[in-house]
């Protein structure tokens, strides 16, 4: 669902950030940061990180 103003496109990506190892079992866990094109405005895309 879209609130008010928002603009996504495929050109939307998620990227990681502040991505962090432990040590003990090797799981990983990442912060999330949506990044836009200059030319489009902010996103609230919907994101299925285990979808095919």
């Amino acid at each position: 669902m879209l609130g008010p103003g928002s603009n996504v496109g495929s050109q939307t990506k998620v990227e990681p950030k502040n991505c962090v190892t432990d040590a003990q079992t090797g799981a990983i866990t990442c912060d999330t940061q949506l990044v836009n094109p200059p030319s489009d405005t902010p996103a609230k895309p919907s994101y299925t990180p285990f979808g095919n």
